[in-house]
């Protein structure tokens, strides 16, 4: 059987990279005594898969993984025993059992919504926040510049990331910092090159400095609406 399950990654462990993530689930897997599968060949590995990695530092209530077993287990057995060997910081917030021909995660999840808390260093009036982002978003271009390797050797490239910026959408504001909503594709862009591309346009904002990154949704975009990996 195959269980999909919705997990946070909160502040206590926001600093840890995604390997680091994948061997956490290992050891709490292994240790609740679920009947994980395991691959083939030479290096069994669980049979265990994510979503795209959360850049090191950002906090998360919507990440997921696929995990498959053996034999059927319950979702909510499944969920206590994972829940009580996880550390701190992780909480399987849901569980569900999935068609195990299902499509994998980092297949169908095309967008995300991140909350970014913004200093400003300078107070901004509300209209002056939305005239910045609704000019910003009317460009029917925006470039950045993106390292790449290829054969081991590193080159740069222009890339136009506007296409993949769905929407910025201001939730609140406070004197010097602000939150701002982005909903981007969950692969192509990533919050600090919509910021570095907003430096690029405006100098004027260079003083602007991302406080903290929360990511709240990942979906699957079907041309204007939004579905739950669960549907």
């Amino acid at each position: 059987m195959l269980i999909r399950a919705k997990f946070t990654k909160e502040e206590p462990v926001r600093f840890i990279s995604h390997l680091d993530v994948v061997r956490v689930f290992d050891r709490a897997v292994r240790r609740a005594s679920l009947p994980i599968a395991f691959s083939g060949g030479f290096n069994p590995r669980p049979q265990m898969g994510f979503t795209f990695p959360l850049p090191v530092g950002v906090t998360s209530s919507s990440e997921y993984v696929d995990i498959k077993l053996t034999e059927y287990i319950s979702p909510e057995v499944f969920k206590k025993k994972l829940n009580d060997n996880l550390p701190k910081g992780f909480y399987i917030l849901e569980a569900r059992e999935v068609e195990d021909d299902i499509m994998p995660l980092m297949s169908v999840i095309n967008t995300a919504v991140y909350d970014v808390v913004i200093k400003t260093g300078v107070k901004y009036d509300e209209r002056t926040l939305h005239f910045i982002f609704d000019n910003f978003l009317n460009m029917d271009n925006i470039i950045i510049k993106k390292e790449k390797k290829k054969r081991g050797k590193k080159y740069s490239k222009n890339v136009n990331i506007r296409p993949f910026i769905y929407s910025l959408k201001i939730l609140s504001r406070e004197y010097d910092k602000f939150i701002l909503e982005m909903k981007l594709h969950a692969a192509r862009v990533s919050v600090g090159q919509v910021i570095q591309a907003l430096k690029q346009w405006d100098d004027k904002l260079n003083n602007w400095e991302m406080e903290k990154v929360h990511r709240k949704g990942l979906f699957i975009k079907k041309n204007s609406e939004l579905f739950s990996p669960f549907d």
